[in-house]
């Protein structure tokens, strides 16, 4: 766009109308880049708190699921009433229930699906997210639903293994990756 722009100075053929039309190409293409540069430099920021977070947690501490339930809640609330979704828990075990691990390091990997989710929906509203909390015989289960578009087959094999590009959604694609790591390495 820009050689194209420094060619056309000068040139009697070229309108007033055609470098404002220059000028609006090459502003949308800028709109676009600081939106990529955004995107990367989130998805650095997250890589970077969960590396920072794997490394300084103890997970030694204690937390009760309606603990869980109310961090995911406060967190989620503001993101869940801007795409009009309703996230509904439905715990079949004791909200004093104790978990040992690190609640804030859980409360991360499950904002990221639940982030997934609500993009699942591509900007539907009055849709559902149900988290659904159960013991199955010596493990908690916790379960993010929804019914959205659901993840392609052809890379559904490769979301815990590498970084998911623009190539199958308009995100970096580290939500699934990164919650992925954070429990992985806490087993």
């Amino acid at each position: 766009m820009i050689e194209e722009y420094e060619e056309s100075v000068g040139d009697e053929t070229v309108t007033i109308e055609d470098h404002y039309e220059i000028a609006r190409d090459m502003l949308k293409l800028l709109d676009k880049i600081k939106e990529q540069v955004e995107n990367i430099s989130d998805s650095i920021t997250a890589v970077r708190s969960q590396v920072v977070t794997l490394n300084n947690e103890d997970d030694k501490d204690f937390f009760t699921i309606g603990e869980l339930i109310k961090y995911i809640d406060v967190l989620m609330k503001n993101t869940l009433k801007e795409y009009l979704i309703v996230l509904q828990f439905t715990a079949r075990v004791s909200s004093s229930f104790e978990i040992k691990g690190n609640l804030n390091s859980l409360v991360q990997a499950i904002n990221n699906l639940i982030m997934n989710s609500i993009e699942s929906y591509h900007g539907k509203t009055n849709q559902t997210i149900d988290i659904v909390i159960e013991k199955k015989v010596n493990n908690l289960a916790i379960s993010v639903i929804d019914t959205g578009c659901g993840i392609p087959k052809r890379i559904q094999n490769k979301i815990f293994k590498e970084i998911i590009t623009k190539e199958y959604s308009d995100k970096v694609g580290l939500g699934l990756f990164i919650a992925y790591s954070n429990i992985k390495a806490r087993i």
